[in-house]
């Protein structure tokens, strides 16, 4: 099976920080470019911030993302 790497950066918002921002930078096709990218982005103005707000996912390609059971939507 084929695998990608998805970075993302993401941080906590709004008054009670319930919420994340979310930016997806890029899908790798490796974990080591993935990081590579992760390095680059992380001193720059709006990532620099929140520097532990990272995440590298590794996903399979022709994969159900695990919706499964379907979801659910939580009003606040």
């Amino acid at each position: 099976m084929i695998s990608v790497y998805l970075l993302t950066h993401s941080y906590p918002v709004g008054e009670d920080k319930f919420f994340d921002e979310v930016r997806i930078i890029g899908l790798y096709s490796n974990k080591k470019k993935a990081k590579g990218a992760l390095l680059k982005y992380r001193y720059k103005a709006g990532f620099k911030s929140h520097i532990d707000g990272f995440y590298i996912e590794k996903w399979e390609v022709d994969d159900n993302f695990q919706w499964v059971d379907g979801f659910i939507t939580i009003m606040t």
